[in-house]
This record gives structure tokens, C-alpha cells and sequence, in this order.
């Protein structure tokens, strides 16, 4: 048997899936080499799976990918040995996964400072270049004041908060101090960004 989320999101009813080979169904589509290795060791070898991940492309909802958890399980009216197979679709959540590391390499590329601060004026996050140009490390940096790394101090936070008053700011001149007292002028870019 099957659940109706399975009918619905693999597009199959329950004639075609009860009573039915797994492999067979939706004209063989889920004759998976690989599942079909793991779901008879579960039977040789008494086992169970978890998060066993895999890829495939269904006709009719393009390529997926899932998450599979599986275990033996015996029926108590007529002690039938059947395999409960949990199925979890990833695919968005694989999809984005990626795009955001795709997202994060582009940043770490830049050779300009890129830092996130929150509301509170403390560092979230930073590229390789912001290392560079502090002299500190990504642990240092992390969760200190934005606004002790500029010889105008003040000034960098009356910026800070023009941008989250405006949504944006642009070219605002400051002098960022390295570690060694090496002073550099930069121009401030800002602008407000939202997380999940």
C-alpha cells in the first residue's frame, strides 16, 4: 500500500501502485539499481537505511531528488514481512542549498571587503578581503563593532544608519584602519537585506 502523497506527488492511483512490484511502477520509473540493491539487503540482511539519498527523474515531474528511510517491519495478522519505505523530497531544498554556496563563493571571490552587520552594529559575517584589509581573523571579526575598524567611528555609524533608515547607501568616503595602523580610504556601499 501507499499513502496518498505518494499517489499525488509521483502520479499514480492506487490501482496501479496495490499489489503491484515497486520497480514496475509508473512503467518502470522506479526501477532504481541502487534502491533496489539497498531494499534487498533489507530482507538478506535484516537491516534498515537512513537518509539514503537519491537522484532520479520521474516523467511528468522532472528530476528529483530524496531523501529514503527504510525498515522491517512483520505484519502481526499473518506474520508477512513487509519493508516501510519513507520517502522525502529534497529537491528544492537541495536546489537551493547549492544556489546559496554558488552565492557564497562569488562573495569570497570579490576582492572587496564584504561584510554583513546586524541591527545591533556587530559583524555576521565577512569575506576573505575584509580579513585582509582588518589584519584579523574571520573568529575576531565575527560578532565585534563595525564601526572600531574606522578612524571616524561615529561617522560610520550615522552611515550604518542612513542605511537602514533608506534601504541603501552609496560611495560614503571613510578610512578603515588595518591592525598595524595602515590607514586605507574606502568608499561604504550599504544596502538592506532580509534573511528567511
Amino acid at each position: 500500500s501507499a499513502n496518498k502523497s505518494f499517489y499525488k506527488k509521483f502520479m499514480v492511483d492506487k490501482e496501479e501502485t496495490e499489489g503491484k512490484l515497486l520497480f514496475d511502477l509508473g512503467n518502470k520509473q522506479w526501477n532504481i539499481t541502487k534502491l533496489r540493491e539497498v531494499l534487498n539487503d533489507i530482507f538478506s540482511k535484516n537491516s534498515s537505511f537512513e537518509n539514503f539519498e537519491v537522484t532520479h527523474t520521474f516523467s511528468g515531474i522532472g528530476e528529483r531528488i530524496m531523501l529514503l528511510n527504510a525498515h522491517l517491519i512483520i505484519q502481526k495478522t499473518n506474520s508477512e514481512q513487509l519493508i516501510l519505505l519513507a520517502i522525502e523530497d529534497i529537491t528544492d531544498r537541495s536546489r537551493y542549498y547549492l544556489k546559496e554556496k554558488y552565492s557564497l563563493s562569488l562573495i569570497e571571490a570579490s576582492l572587496d571587503p564584504l561584510t554583513t552587520i546586524n541591527n545591533e552594529g556587530k559583524i555576521t559575517d565577512m569575506n576573505r578581503a575584509t580579513v585582509n584589509i582588518t589584519g584579523l581573523s574571520r573568529e575576531k571579526l565575527k560578532g565585534s563593532d563595525f564601526f572600531g575598524y574606522f578612524t571616524e567611528p561615529e561617522k560610520a555609524r550615522a552611515i550604518y544608519k542612513e542605511v537602514f533608515a533608506r534601504g541603501f547607501i552609496t560611495n560614503s568616503p571613510l578610512k578603515l584602519r588595518h591592525k598595524s595602523g595602515k590607514l586605507t580610504d574606502v568608499l561604504l556601499n550599504g544596502s538592506v537585506y532580509k534573511d528567511d
